[in-house]
Formats: C-alpha cells, sequence, structure tokens
C-alpha cells in the first residue's frame, strides 16, 4: 500500500512539474503563444520545408517580448518548455537579462535531451549541450547583446565561425527575425503557414532588440 501511493504521489508531482502555470495575466492571444512555444518541438528561424514556410517559433515569440512583463512570461517558458522551447525562451532572456544570461546557461552544460532544429528541407537532432556549448574553436563569444558577429570578426580574424548559444549568435539571429516580425505588423496564419499582413505598429521600436546584420553564413545548419 506504501509502495503504490508513493508512486501515485510522484506521478503527481511530476505532473505538476510538466503542466507548471502560464504566467497571469496574459491575454487569449498571448496563452496560444505560450502554450505554442511551449510545446514546440523544432528550433527555427529560417523559412522551412519546400515550400519555405515561415516558422512558427518567431511568430509567437513577437507576440510575448512586447508583454510587459516579457521577462516573467520567458523565465516561465524556460522552465516549463520542450527542448525547443527553452532555446526560444533562452533567446529572449539573451536581450531580456544578459547579465544572467550566462548563469542560466550552466543547467544545460551535461543535458543530453535531443533537440530539433530546422532550416530549409534539412531536419537535424543534436544534444542540447551542445547546442548551448559548442565545442569548437571557432564559435563565436560576442561580449553581450549589443556586440555584433562584424566586430567579433575583426577582433579574432576568424570568418568561417561556428553558432551556439553560449556565444550568443542563435539569439541573435533569433531575435532579429522576431524584430523583423514586429516591425512590420505581420501576424501568423496557422491555417496556411504563412503570415498574414497586418497593420504595421505606429509606436516606437522596442529597444530591446538591437539590429543586427543578416548572416554572412547560414548558423542554422549542422557544421560538416
Amino acid at each position: 500500500m506504501k509502495r503504490i501511493l508513493c508512486i501515485m504521489l510522484l506521478v503527481l508531482l511530476c505532473a505538476g512539474t510538466a503542466l507548471a502555470e502560464m504566467p497571469a495575466g496574459l491575454s487569449e492571444q498571448a496563452q496560444q503563444a505560450y502554450a505554442g512555444l511551449r510545446d514546440i518541438d523544432v528550433f527555427a528561424f529560417e523559412p522551412i520545408g519546400y515550400a519555405g514556410d515561415e516558422p512558427y517559433g518567431p511568430y509567437a515569440m513577437a507576440g510575448l517580448f512586447a508583454q510587459d512583463n516579457a521577462l516573467e512570461i520567458f523565465e516561465a517558458l524556460e522552465a516549463d518548455a520542450t527542448p525547443a522551447g527553452k532555446l526560444h525562451a533562452l533567446c529572449a532572456l539573451y536581450y531580456l537579462d544578459n547579465e544572467g544570461y550566462a548563469k542560466r546557461l550552466e543547467k544545460y552544460a551535461e543535458d543530453a535531451s535531443p533537440v530539433r532544429q530546422m532550416s530549409g528541407c534539412i531536419m537535424w537532432e543534436t544534444p542540447m549541450k551542445d547546442v548551448v556549448f559548442s565545442g569548437d574553436s571557432r564559435a563565436v563569444r560576442l561580449k553581450d547583446q549589443y556586440d555584433t558577429i562584424e566586430a567579433w570578426e575583426q577582433r579574432t580574424g576568424i570568418s568561417d565561425w561556428v553558432s551556439d548559444f553560449a556565444g550568443g549568435t542563435y539569439p541573435k539571429f533569433m531575435m532579429e527575425k522576431v524584430r523583423q516580425v514586429m516591425m512590420s505588423g505581420q501576424e501568423y496564419d496557422a491555417d496556411t503557414e504563412e503570415p498574414d499582413e497586418a497593420e504595421p505598429d505606429d509606436d516606437a521600436p522596442d529597444t530591446r532588440l538591437t539590429e543586427t546584420a543578416a548572416p554572412t553564413q547560414n548558423p542554422n545548419a549542422p557544421v560538416t
């Protein structure tokens, strides 16, 4: 009997962990974006598939990043999401809490959870620890969210660089896509998997995001 009770308690505790509550006060649209990112199974920011469809992640992130409590939202998402969802959250947290970013990454140093990435028609799986921390000596290491890849290239003389999360390149490219979505006012159409045109936001752009240049190579492809 004690054994059965212990098993039931363990199941309840695991269920409570997997179904952590969303941050309070989210609109219905923001709740949908949160749920979509929480359950997302692919990390991508470039067009995907043979039709070149827009990935869902950047559109959902744009809606959440615009919230007043964006830091709270993405902190909850990092704790609550799939491996791919955690990567989306880390991209936002690189900008929202850059000082605490390196500390956040420590938990992933030994995380072997497989995470799927996609670019164009190519999909691949990589252990979380290797996506977050590249062991390649060519991995970019930006100083902070205001540093640029171009400046890093000039400092190091390395042009055939490699991306990861610890160095800031994946967050740079993902959040550049998010910035473009926010500036254009586009909304994601789940039925057609293509963005719908919406009225551009006349407000000033979000200063938490800085422009990044377009990649000189595909940072989202497996290193060969």
